[in-house]
Formats: C-alpha cells, sequence, structure tokens
C-alpha cells in the first residue's frame, strides 16, 4: 500500500512540474438582465450586462466599464412586447442611456454606467404580459417574459381615515409624568394574488441645512434627507382570517435608524417634514410604503433567502432565457403626508414623537427643527 501511495504523489509531482496550472477555464460571456416593471410608472428601466472573465485578478475586471457592458453596435434590436391574450398590442424599443449617479464604494464599475429604458405614458397595461426581447449580431439571443402586479388592488387598512384624521404615527408615547417611552405601530394591509411578495417601510423626510457656525445665522447649503426604516417582508402565506396581513413598526427601531443616518454636528439643523395645511394645517414628516413584487421576484427571494439548514448551497434562479438574472415586476402603495404630531384640533395633541427626537438616546445630540411649531418648547421653529 506505502508504495501505490508513493508512486502516485510521484505521478502528480512530475506532472505539476511539466505544466501550469490554468485556474481560468475556457470562457462564454453570458449576458446578465435585471429589470422590475412598474405599471403606474411611465419609464421602464433595464439594465443589461455581461459576465466577464481575465487571466488576472477578476474583481480588477469588475471595475473596468468595457468589461462588464455590450457595445450598442452588438445589437440587432432591443425591445419589449405587450401581449394581451397571446397577441401582440405593443411593441416598444429601448434607448441606451448613460448616468453617472452609481456608487463607487462596491466592487463593480462606476459612477458611469450604462441603462436601457422606453416610456409609456400613463404607464402600463396592468392586464398584459411584457417580453423582453434583445437580438444580438454575433450571439445568442436573450429574452424573459412577466406578468405586471397590480397594485390598483392592494390597499392598507383604513387608509383613508389614517390620510384625513390628522392623526401621528404613534412611535412614542407619554406617561403621566411627561415621560416618554417607546411604542410599536400596527396596522395592516388587503394583499392580491397578482402579488405574493410585500415590504413595508416608514419613512421620515428632513431637509439638512448646513450653516457657517453653531448660531445658524447664516445658511450655507440645504438638502432632502430621507430616512426609510424596514419594517418587514411578507408573503401570501402571511395572511389572516381576515383577509389582511399584519405589520408593526418598532418606535424604538425607527429612532436608532435616524440616529445612525443623520449627523450629530453644531453646524447642521434638520428641519423636520414640510408644513401642509391639508387636512389640517401642520408639519408633515411620515409616509408608509408598502412595496408589491410579482411571482419571479417572490422566487428570487426565497431562493436568496437565508438557509437554516444543514445544506447551505443554494440554487442560482434566473428566468432570463439564454442569459441569467431577473425580469419582473415591482410597484408601491403609499400613505403620504402623515403629520409628525397630532393637527386635528378635535382631537388630543400628542407630542410624543417630538419628545423622542429631542431626548432620547438615539436623536438627543442631533438638531431639529419644526417648520410647523408644533410645540416650540420641544423643538425649536425652523428659521
Amino acid at each position: 500500500m506505502k508504495k501505490i501511495l508513493f508512486l502516485f504523489a510521484a505521478i502528480i509531482s512530475l506532472a505539476s512540474c511539466e505544466t501550469d496550472v490554468e485556474l481560468n477555464a475556457p470562457y462564454k460571456s453570458t449576458t446578465v438582465v435585471y429589470g422590475l416593471l412598474d405599471p403606474i410608472q411611465d419609464t421602464q428601466w433595464i439594465k443589461i450586462n455581461r459576465t466577464f472573465l481575465g487571466d488576472g485578478n477578476n474583481l480588477d475586471y469588475a471595475a473596468v466599464r468595457d468589461s462588464n457592458e455590450y457595445k450598442l453596435d452588438e445589437f440587432n434590436a432591443l425591445t419589449v412586447t405587450e401581449l394581451v391574450d397571446g397577441d401582440v398590442t405593443n411593441t416598444y424599443n429601448l434607448t441606451a442611456m448613460e448616468i453617472s449617479n452609481k456608487s463607487i464604494n462596491g466592487i463593480f464599475y462606476g459612477p458611469t454606467q450604462t441603462v436601457y429604458y422606453f416610456v409609456k405614458p400613463g404607464g402600463l397595461n396592468q392586464d398584459a404580459r411584457y417580453r423582453l426581447n434583445i437580438d444580438f449580431k454575433d450571439r445568442e439571443d436573450i429574452s424573459a417574459e412577466t406578468a405586471l402586479v397590480q397594485p390598483g388592488d392592494v390597499s392598507f387598512f383604513n387608509e383613508i381615515a389614517i390620510i384625513s384624521l390628522g392623526r401621528e404615527i404613534k412611535l412614542a408615547s407619554v406617561s403621566t409624568s411627561g415621560i416618554f417611552d417607546f411604542e410599536d405601530y400596527s396596522g395592516s394591509f388587503f394583499p392580491d394574488d397578482s402579488a405574493p411578495f410585500y415590504e413595508v417601510a416608514l419613512r421620515m423626510y428632513f431637509t439638512e441645512k448646513t450653516y457657517t457656525d453653531a448660531t445658524h445665522t447664516v445658511l450655507l447649503s440645504e438638502r432632502p434627507v430621507t430616512v426609510e426604516y424596514n419594517v418587514g417582508t411578507y408573503t401570501k402565506d402571511n395572511v389572516g382570517v381576515n383577509g389582511r396581513i399584519n405589520f408593526n413598526i418598532s418606535g424604538e427601531g425607527f429612532f436608532n435608524v435616524i440616529g445612525t443616518t443623520l449627523k450629530s454636528d453644531d453646524n447642521i439643523v434638520y428641519q423636520i417634514g414640510e408644513v401642509d395645511d391639508t387636512p389640517f394645517p401642520g408639519t408633515e414628516a411620515f409616509e408608509i410604503v408598502l412595496y408589491i413584487g410579482g411571482d419571479e421576484l417572490y422566487t428570487f427571494f426565497q431562493v436568496n433567502s437565508p438557509t437554516t439548514g444543514v445544506v447551505q448551497e443554494r440554487p442560482t434562479y434566473s428566468n432570463i432565457r439564454n442569459g441569467l438574472g431577473l425580469f419582473s415586476s415591482r410597484s408601491s402603495r403609499t400613505i403620504p403626508g402623515i403629520p409628525v404630531a397630532t393637527t386635528n384640533p378635535a382631537l388630543v395633541p400628542n407630542f410624543a414623537n417630538l419628545l423622542a427626537l429631542r431626548f432620547s438616546n438615539q436623536t438627543s445630540d442631533i438638531t431639529f427643527c419644526d417648520p410647523g411649531g408644533e410645540s416650540t418648547d420641544i423643538i425649536p421653529l425652523c428659521q
């Protein structure tokens, strides 16, 4: 047995001396497509790239734009076809656009990249299917097809009442001693069969005002800032007996995100939301967002969710024929214009959210101002 093992080792040693090991197998470039059609938007965006392989460090190639993108003269046509009951009702040509807003902090190239789009004023036909067609001159053609989610058939429970009452999203409450405590806000929505996949988020809007010094007398610049808190992901399996999917927004979790997103700087003041007179005069700062995902996006989410079993390897999901990637549909519903504090004069005023902004451990070192002046003894009026 020892002689056999020695002979086997000698063969490997001789082979390694005579030839170099090539880590890169023969290379075949693959088209990678990502597109999520939103039926309520006029403009639809699609990303078309290709895989790459080189003799050096492939992370270096990831940072090179020409290694990842096709040239326009490599295509015969780029189209999206609208199908109703299997019949072609419209065909849209994709137009290339160069944009320069991609982050440069990741692995892949930026900030400039090429994206493709088409425009359908008034949005897409929600009863149609849409087929992507990539017709190459000298390589295998690519196609993918998807139905659309129907956001008009998805709604929040008590949506109209929330908008019309002038009531705040209650993320904190005040005890009789004037001390606030964080609270969870509970809500729910009615799903639709066209969309098996949902995400809920809470947004809060600010204007970041930068001054020359801590006296806040000379304004240098200002820019909008949005804080978005991911509440959770839900599927058709979460539907209750009442036909609704319930969600809870953690007040403490949301204020943690504010504290890590906004800057603690003596020269910076964050204006809370904007003043709006409807339905009642006051500062509107919150928006509940419901993202709605189609069947292919749901499958993609399932395949890429964290594994809990012993087997950690997972399959690769793609609905792109002759390529890789995802072509599906996504949209959103929102409850906009929610006040930071109660604005309805018929209701008991609640300033707990303002107290949490001013005094919580997460945000007490951040300077805020309120353009509506709901309670100037808590948050000062914006200059």
